[in-house]
């Protein structure tokens, strides 16, 4: 069993919309730490030029067929780009000399990938291009990639375009694509390489709230600060005093608010400023005015 998660993007035709897939899960690997990847990409062509290079494929392999492994044998006669993905050290010798599927691409298909290839370009994004990438399934048609931990040659994610999947499932030509990652090769990876995610909006001011009142109170409270621009942390889910400020200093929040069961019945708030330790009661219909005034202080 394993875990991924994944973007769809249906309706849209364009190579920009191929780059934002690789972009999105690009960023997302980095803002968890991983430095070290790069874009492998392929096209694989469409139904207008895929044939020609299936049939050149398929020749190719027979002429070399006592040299595959028997599971390739059975591939080429099934689907054989999945030959392509096969790690078998003598299936990779052959597939050194195997035709290519970017020397028939048509020339929509070839425009689609230089497209694709000079967006990477703009946003600097390291790629190479893989002409054995085929991913493996058959629904994808042109681009098709993999995001790879050059440490490690690790996969973390993949996909590609699939403009004929809804067709084949019965329904109208929809244009998509997507791409998906391994949520366990990625905490693998982050574990290997000592890697803590990059926090964005790291809160400013941290909630605290002891007792069953109190909880209560909080939730209209915390909107209220959040509907002001103030960005707020918490931990609901505990109850104990010493775990929530535990979390607060790790955080390295400027303020920490505090209500209790007696703030909460009096409608007033604790307001604890971090840098100088002093901690201030105010009302609570005082506390936004009260926490700008802390986080304006140098």
């Amino acid at each position: 069993q394993f875990n991924q998660f994944g973007i769809e993007i249906i309706g849209e035709s364009d190579p920009i919309v191929d780059v934002q897939s690789i972009l999105i899960m690009y960023k997302i690997l980095q803002e968890l730490g991983l430095k070290e990847l790069i874009v492998k990409i392929n096209s694989i062509g469409d139904d207008n030029c895929r044939p020609t290079y299936r049939k050149d494929l398929v020749k190719y392999l027979r002429s070399k067929k006592t040299s595959l492994c028997g599971d390739c044998q059975k591939r080429m006669k099934t689907n054989p780009l999945r030959v392509l993905d096969c790690k078998n050290e003598k299936c990779q010798q052959v597939l050194l000399e195997a035709p290519q599927s970017v020397d028939y691409l048509c020339d929509e298909c070839k425009k689609h990938l230089k497209d694709t290839l000079e967006y990477l370009d703009e946003l600097k994004i390291p790629y190479s291009l893989e002409s054995k990438l085929v991913r493996g399934l058959d629904y994808y048609t042109r681009n098709v990639f993999e995001i790879e931990s050059t440490r490690s040659a690790v996969v973390l994610a993949g996909g590609g375009r699939y403009d004929n999947l809804a067709k084949v499932l019965g329904g109208g030509e929809v244009s998509a694509c997507g791409a998906a990652a391994g949520i366990e090769r990625i905490i693998n990876e982050m574990k290997e390489t000592k890697n803590k995610p990059m926090l964005k909006d790291v809160p400013d001011i941290f909630f605290t709230q002891i007792g069953p009142l109190a909880k209560k109170k909080s939730l209209p409270i915390l909107e209220e600060l959040r509907s002001a621009g103030l960005k707020v942390g918490e931990s609901f889910g505990k109850s104990g005093l010493k775990d929530q400020l535990g979390k607060a200093s790790r955080l390295g929040v400027k303020a920490v608010i505090i209500l209790g069961q007696k703030e909460a019945i009096n409608e007033k708030i604790l307001i604890r400023n971090m840098k100088t330790s002093k901690q201030v009661e105010v009302k609570q219909e005082d506390i936004v005015k009260e926490l700008k005034k802390i986080l304006k202080e140098k």
